[in-house]
This record gives structure tokens, C-alpha cells and sequence, in this order.
């Protein structure tokens, strides 16, 4: 199996071009279109028998970002949905409550599908003045719904083998 994004982020503002206020002056209309596009060359290829489409926002904080529900292509176009997501300590959302936990019930609230944090960066939660633990962050993604996690690893700075310890047993590996 093989899971498929497009256009990931897309509620951030002037982040990507297909992004809202990016170069491409993308509607939410026209990017659901692109969706819809993309996933039906891909799906009338034959890849469809191998594909999953994960609709990935970023969470929604507010500041650059806006809310993500206008963008959504309809259950139909979609199997499962991810959240992105960087904790940021200087701005008090270090948690994962305070990052993803309004987006998460706004999430649901759109949608029964599974729930991914598609993409974040735990690293800086321990040991850099982060007040979670990875174990505790995960935790209380899993006790918010979450179905599972995707650690960006882009190295600055990268987990530790501590924390990879901590992501694995707390993900249950």
C-alpha cells in the first residue's frame, strides 16, 4: 500500500504556491479540483488499487494559518486525514494539547477517519526547554484519537536515541 498527499499545508498562508496568499492565488475551489484531478489520473492509472489519500493541513494556531474545513474534498476523495504540526516553544505550544488539540476537535468534527500527526518534529520536546516529554506527548495524542505518527527527521536537531526509545515504546514497537 502506498499513501498518497497533494498539496499538503494548504492553510498556510503564502507557505507553497498552492497554499492560500501563495504565488498561485489558489481557491479553495481550485485546489479542490486539483484533488480531485490528481487522485483521478492516479486512481484511473491503476495505482488506485494501491492507494490511500491522507488530506494533510497544517494545524490550525492561528497567525499565518487559517482554518482548514474549507479545503476538505469530501469523504469520498478521501481515506484517511493528517494533521501537521510543529511544536514551538517560544510561542507556548509545546504541548500536545496546546498544538494539536483544537485542531484535532475540529478534525473530528469534519470527519470520521483515522487522524494522523503527518508531520511534526519532537526532538526540541525534551532536553530544549520543551515542557512534554515525547512519551507524554504521544500518549496524549494516542488518548486524543490519533492513529498514528510521523516524525520528521530533518536533523536540527535530530531525536536522540533516548527519544527514539521513548517514541518507539510509547507508539507500542
Amino acid at each position: 500500500p502506498v499513501i498518497f498527499t497533494f498539496a499538503h499545508e494548504f492553510n498556510v498562508s503564502g507557505q507553497y504556491p498552492w497554499a492560500i496568499g501563495g504565488s498561485d492565488h489558489c481557491t479553495h475551489a481550485q485546489w479542490i479540483k486539483a484533488w480531485d484531478t490528481v487522485q483521478a489520473d492516479i486512481n484511473n492509472n491503476g495505482a488506485g488499487q494501491y492507494a490511500s489519500w491522507m488530506w494533510a493541513p497544517n494545524v490550525y494556531i492561528g497567525g499565518s494559518t487559517t482554518q482548514f474545513a474549507p479545503w476538505w474534498p469530501g469523504a469520498p476523495h478521501v481515506n484517511m486525514v493528517g494533521i501537521d504540526g510543529y511544536p514551538q516553544t517560544q510561542y507556548g505550544l509545546d504541548t500536545f494539547q496546546e498544538l494539536f488539540g483544537q485542531s484535532f476537535t475540529d478534525m473530528k468534527a469534519l470527519t470520521s477517519l483515522p487522524i494522523f500527526i503527518s508531520e511534526t518534529d519532537l526532538a526540541p520536546e525534551t532536553g530544549s526547554g520543551g515542557t512534554q516529554t515525547v512519551t507524554a506527548f504521544v500518549k496524549a495524542a494516542l488518548a486524543d484519537g490519533a492513529t498514528g505518527l510521523l516524525q520528521f527527521q530533518d536533523g536540527t536537531p535530530a531525536l536522540t536515541s533516548k527519544q527514539w526509545s521513548e517514541l518507539d515504546a510509547a507508539l507500542n514497537i
